[in-house]
C-alpha cells in the first residue's frame, strides 16, 4: 500500500543509502544502494543503514526506524564493492562521521593507487608510461601516477559498460567481450616498443588481461606490467559478487607466485595490493585496527577485525553458504 520497509543485511555487506526529495506535501524518502543514485534524482543523502537496521517509510507515520539493528549487527563490509563495483562519483556514506566527511570512492582508490605506488618504484621506474583499465581502474592509475611522476596516456577507452570478465571464458570468447568493450588507440608513436604499465582493479582468471597485453604487443609494445588495486583473488563469492571457478583462478593455478602469474599471463611484472594498503584506503585512516592474533599469515583476522569481509582474497569468509559464522572479530574487543 503506502509503506515500504527497507532492511540492511546484519554484516552491511553492500551499501544501502536513506535520501529524501524536497516536496511541497512534505519529504519523499528514497532507498537506493549508492549515494550517487540518489544526488542524480536531485535527492539529498541522508545517511546510510546500518548493518541489521529495519527502517518504515509511510504516507501517515514518515520514517522511522523499526529495529537499529545493534543486537544482531557483526560489520563486514565488501572490499569489492569500493573497488570494484561502485560508481567513482558515490560517497562512502559512513557511520558516524558528517557529510562533510564522506569521501568518493574515486579518492580512496585514487590513496590506494597512491601508497602503492611507493612500495612498487622499481616497477613504475622501469616503464614508459602508464594506462589505467576504465573505468575502476582510473583512479587508481591516477594514483600511481601522481605518487611516481610516471607519464599517463589514456590509450585504452572504454566502449560500453558491462561487467562480464569475472567468468572464466575461452580465448576466442574473452577477444570478443575485450573487443567489444575497448577501443585501443593505434597510435605507433606511443605503443611502438613501449613498456606500459596497465593500472585495474583485479586479476581473477587472468584471460582479460592475457588478452590485453597480446593486443597491445600486436600494436608495437615491448612489454606490459599490471598494477591491481586488489590482492590476489582466491575464492569464489556467495555473497553478492559474481566470482566463481574457483579452481581456474589464476592465482590458485601459479599457487600464488607474482613471477608465475606474470609469466601465464605474458606480462613483465604482476604488482597487487597489500592486504593493509587495501583497509587503509578503504577507512581512509593509518590508524587500522591490528588485532592481537594477527601474525601477516591470516589476513582474514585483519579484514574481520576493521569490519571488512576479504573472503574472496582471503578464502575466508565472514558467513559460510549455510548462514553459519565463520570468521569474526568484534570492532572493539572487550
Amino acid at each position: 500500500g503506502d509503506t515500504v520497509v527497507a532492511a540492511r543485511d546484519r554484516f552491511g555487506l553492500h551499501p544501502l543509502v536513506i535520501g529524501e526529495i524536497e516536496d511541497e506535501n512534505g519529504p519523499i524518502y528514497t532507498i537506493a544502494s549508492e549515494d550517487i543514485a540518489i544526488r542524480n534524482i536531485g535527492g539529498k543523502v541522508i545517511r546510510s543503514l546500518n548493518p541489521g537496521e529495519v527502517v518504515q517509510f509511510s504516507k501517515k507515520g514518515g520514517f522511522e526506524v523499526l529495529d537499529d539493528g545493534k543486537e544482531i549487527a557483526m560489520p563486514a563490509e565488501c572490499i569489492f564493492e569500493r573497488l570494484y563495483f561502485m560508481d567513482a562519483g558515490s560517497r562512502d556514506v559512513m557511520a558516524g562521521l558528517s557529510a562533510s566527511e564522506w569521501r568518493t570512492i574515486a579518492y580512496k582508490r585514487y590513496q590506494l593507487g597512491y601508497m602503492m605506488a611507493k612500495e612498487f618504484q622499481e616497477e613504475l621506474a622501469a616503464i614508459d608510461f602508464i594506462c589505467d583499465s576504465p573505468n575502476s581502474g582510473r583512479w587508481f592509475t591516477a594514483g600511481l601516477h601522481n605518487a611516481s611522476g610516471r607519464p599517463m596516456l589514456p590509450i585504452i577507452q572504454r566502449k560500453k559498460a558491462t561487467r562480464s570478465f569475472t567468468q572464466g571464458a575461452d580465448k576466442i570468447t574473452t577477444e570478443q567481450k575485450v573487443r567489444e568493450k575497448l577501443e585501443f588507440l593505434e597510435e605507433p608513436a606511443f605503443i611502438k616498443d613501449a613498456h606500459i604499465g596497465i593500472g585495474d582493479d583485479s586479476l581473477i582468471h587472468g584471460n582479460t588481461s592475457r588478452t590485453i597485453i597480446r593486443i597491445l604487443k600486436d600494436l608495437g609494445a615491448r612489454g606490459v606490467t599490471f598494477f591491481l588495486s586488489m590482492p590476489q583473488v582466491v575464492d569464489a563469492c556467495h555473497l553478492g559478487v559474481n566470482l566463481k571457478n574457483k579452481d581456474e583462478m589464476i592465482s590458485n593455478l601459479c599457487e600464488g607466485d607474482p613471477e608465475l602469474i606474470a609469466w601465464a599471463i605474458n606480462a613483465v611484472h604482476v604488482c597487487f595490493a597489500k592486504h593493509e594498503q587495501v583497509i587503509k584506503a578503504i577507512k581512509d585512516t593509518e590508524d587500522i585496527v591490528i588485532p592481537p592474533n594477527y601474525t601477516g599469515d591470516n589476513p582474514e583476522v585483519l579484514y574481520a577485525a576493521n569490519g571488512l569481509c576479504g573472503g574472496c582474497v582471503t578464502g575466508h569468509h565472514i558467513v559460510d553458504q549455510r548462514g553459519n559464522l565463520q570468521h569474526y572479530i568484534p570492532l572493539t574487543p572487550a
